[in-house]
């Protein structure tokens, strides 16, 4: 992962702090790097049950 709601991570601590409270059930852009390319998605966090 390089970019999650628009902030640079650098491990996986980095997404899980993009993914509480106000991120549940809104939109949010994430850039990946995917076989050597660039890839951009719109994932939408739901709470785990």
């Amino acid at each position: 992962m390089l970019d999650v709601g628009r902030r640079a991570v650098h491990d996986a601590q980095g997404i899980q702090r993009q993914l509480f409270g106000d991120a549940i059930g809104v939109p949010l852009p994430v850039t990946a790097l995917r076989n050597g390319a660039m890839v951009d998605v719109v994932a939408v966090p739901t709470e785990l049950g």
